[in-house]
């Protein structure tokens, strides 16, 4: 579990952004003049960050609070390791942050509300997910940076199946912002145990006149399907294909940590969805092309 700072209320937002990610995993949002009164709460000491190393700070994790005596001759760091099993809660993996210090992070339509957990994407330090969807979220995500790569690189019509996992229905209110062929959608969801692959949608676009990978994708670098494809479309005229979204990494967001969730009286967000390994299938067709010199995908 990584240390966690429960910041003051006087921390900016571009403060908060300075502390590493991976000590701001989880943040639990609150008005800024409710703050303080969270903080005390949790039985978490507010840090000022104006004078303080942000890295060292990240590192101090939750405030040790009243049994300080209990560590003298420790360092800082080793001395909330040796207390924490006193406090009254153990130690909080979240971060305590004020609406004005998380005014840079990005969150869904709607968000933030107070007192739920949020959870960072793993490869986007500014974007959160509320805990009860982040799965959801995190999958959908991925999968519209999919379909924007088959755009940019001139697919002219995609057909996306369910194979496993998570329907469009189950996706509940994360709607895909597509333009649908009028398949019933509903109605297939519905069978979909019935089948192996079910169509969940399926759009036409008009292709771009230049073919391109995008600079700011963040999944693309961790696929090599999506690499290969990407290189096979650029550089050998292919025109039809089906390229794999899959979720295949629970990311610690599971049972034990909504149950943490609750143990600290702070909230979900909605109602948890627990990891599922879930496959979609993107079938793309390109438009044929004269001949032309090889690129090399970034």
């Amino acid at each position: 579990m990584a240390k966690t700072v429960s910041l003051a209320p006087s921390t900016t937002a571009t403060e908060f952004l300075k502390i590493p990610d991976d000590h701001r995993e989880k943040i639990v949002v609150f008005d800024d003049d409710k703050l303080a009164e969270a903080q005390q709460a949790t039985k978490s000491d507010p840090i000022n960050l104006n004078s303080t190393d942000y890295t060292e700070l990240a590192s101090l994790g939750w405030g040790v609070g009243g049994p300080i005596g209990a560590a003298v001759g420790f360092g800082i760091g080793a001395a909330i390791e040796e207390v924490s099993h006193l406090l009254q809660k153990g130690p909080m993996p979240y971060v305590l942050i004020s609406r004005s210090a998380c005014a840079k992070a990005q969150f869904p339509v709607d968000h933030p509300k107070n007192k739920v957990v949020y959870v960072r994407h793993p490869f986007v330090s500014t974007l959160y997910y509320p805990m009860a969807e982040f799965h959801h979220y995190l999958f959908l995500h991925k999968h519209l940076e999919a379909v924007r790569l088959l755009k940019t690189l001139g697919a002219k019509h995609v057909e996306v199946e369910y194979l496993a996992g998570w329907s469009q229905t189950e996706m509940g209110k994360l709607s895909l912002p597509v333009v649908t062929t009028g398949v019933d959608i509903s109605a297939k969801a519905a069978s979909k145990r019935e089948s192996s692959a079910m169509v969940l949608y399926s759009a036409t676009y008009n292709p771009p006149r230049t073919r391109s990978i995008p600079k700011d994708l963040v999944w693309y670098p961790r696929e090599d399907e999506w690499k290969s494809i990407a290189d096979e479309v650029l550089n050998y005229r292919l025109t039809e294909f089906t390229l794999t979204v899959e979720n295949k990494d629970s990311y610690g967001i599971d049972a034990s940590a909504k149950a943490e969730v609750a143990k600290f009286g702070f909230e979900l967000g909605g109602e948890f969805q627990d990891y599922q390994d879930t496959k979609w299938t993107i079938k793309a067709d390109f438009p044929a092309r004269r001949k032309r010199s090889p690129q090399t995908p970034k």
